[in-house]
């Protein structure tokens, strides 16, 4: 089942339906969790999380690896928490609500463990979404062609709105002691700023220390990145391993 069409089974469901409500956005506390959420219109009485955890937790173990995959590419569709080092999972499970910046060398782990860290939040009924930030910016660039059918807030916008992201390798293709272009600047602040006023946790992996951030980014941005949680994965390239430090 593709997932427009899990999520259109989702919306249609009779659990707990209540009447549409008018505006486009609410704020009201779940009865479940008791978090008050900035939700868009919704068909429930509890938080949209609430909700897909319970239809997650009722899927059989095909549909949910299924569900998973639609973020966990192939490649890192078995990694699990077990596979990472108590200590590196202590820390990103604290990170949860405040995200984090990973870095560390190539190969070293730090896209696996997100990867199980995206399952583990898909379970708990999260809405994550995973993308390289050259990627993202390829994607909003291609909005600017004249036959472009895509503006650039639909493309950024699923990015923006998320529970939680998983934004990669971002600043990897500069070379040490270079900027970002004006256009990556800016694509990442807009990102981070409209996440940061609304409490949504981003993860950030990269391969530049905490300390040469700002040779990267100028201050606003590199004070939002450290905003989270500055986690150094270490070790050897262990691409193909599982025993993650």
């Amino acid at each position: 089942m593709s997932e427009p069409q899990r999520i259109s089974e989702i919306l249609t469901s009779p659990l707990r339906a209540k009447t549409l409500i008018a505006s486009k956005y609410r704020r009201e506390k779940c009865p479940i969790c008791g978090i008050v959420r900035k939700e868009a219109i919704s068909l429930y009485v509890e938080c949209s999380v609430c909700h897909r955890k319970a239809v997650v937790a009722g899927m059989g173990t095909e549909d949910q690896q299924a569900w998973i995959e639609e973020v966990v590419r192939p490649r890192y569709k078995d990694a699990r928490s077990e596979h990472i080092s108590a200590a590196l999972w202590k820390k990103l499970i604290s990170a949860s609500a405040d995200g984090a910046y990973l870095w560390g060398q190539t190969g070293v782990g730090k896209t696996y463990a997100l990867a199980a860290l995206a399952r583990h939040f898909i379970l708990d009924g999260y809405d994550v979404k995973r993308i390289s930030f050259e990627k993202l910016c390829l994607l909003i660039r291609d909005t600017f062609r004249s036959d472009s059918q895509r503006s650039t807030w639909s493309v950024i916008a699923p990015y923006i709105e998320c529970d939680r992201l998983i934004l990669e390798d971002v600043s990897v293709a500069v070379a040490v002691g270079k900027q970002e272009s004006d256009f990556s600047l800016r694509t990442l602040l807009v990102l981070l700023d409209e996440r940061s006023e609304e409490f949504k946790a981003t993860f950030i992996t990269g391969n530049k220390p905490p300390t040469e951030l700002s040779n990267a980014f100028d201050e606003r941005i590199t004070s939002r990145l450290k905003q989270g949680v500055i986690i150094r994965v270490t070790g050897k390239d262990r691409r193909g391993q599982t025993d993650l430090q």
